[in-house]
């Protein structure tokens, strides 16, 4: 067996599984009420986008309309996606501080 047939299978069904999950949890999840829901959506969608370039470029080549534009996009994504992650577990560390913080004051 060909390693790069085998790797390119890969990718391609990775592509599908991921791209058919970010659907499934978009329309099965209310996942737009928490930030922890957001960053789930943002993650799973920027590693299907990550997987649709890669399957495109084994699908159309290295060089293909809007690619560059379509790269840009996708690892700017990736940026903000790691920011919401960020925030979301800054957030979920913080919560039980802030609860306690403000029980305190009530007290007082």
């Amino acid at each position: 067996m060909n390693p790069k047939i085998i790797g390119d299978i890969g990718i391609t069904v990775a592509f599908i599984v991921f791209s058919g999950h970010m659907i499934l949890y978009a329309v099965t999840a209310p996942w737009w009420r928490s930030m922890t829901g957001r960053s789930v959506m943002a993650l799973v969608a920027v590693l299907a986008a990550v997987l649709a370039l890669s399957a495109g470029t084994l699908w159309f080549g290295v060089q293909w309309p809007a690619r560059l534009w379509l790269r840009a996009v996708i690892f700017w994504s990736i940026a903000v996606a790691g920011g919401f992650l960020a925030v979301a577990h800054v957030r979920q560390k913080l919560g039980p501080w802030r609860e306690a913080r403000r029980a305190q004051k009530e007290e007082v």
